[in-house]
């Protein structure tokens, strides 16, 4: 009866130490998650000024193109 009650005292206490385990994973996971979505925001945030960037640099090469005429006083 000493040896089962053993038993079922160590089972007990690996299942805590696994149950402690599986929630520290679980913060991790959650924080990667986290980063993640940080990351995909950033990333749209890129985007868009990559085709800011665009707009900005075809108006200025537009405008470098742009001849004025002389002025005659």
């Amino acid at each position: 009866m000493q040896q089962l009650a053993g038993l079922a005292v160590a089972v007990r206490d690996t299942g805590r130490e696994q149950q402690q385990a599986l929630v520290r994973v679980a913060e991790s996971i959650s924080g990667q998650a986290a980063v993640l979505g940080k990351l995909q925001a950033d990333e749209a945030n890129l985007v868009h000024l990559q085709a800011v960037l665009h707009q900005n640099l075809a108006a200025l090469a537009s405008a470098s193109n742009f001849e004025e005429k002389p002025c005659i006083a």
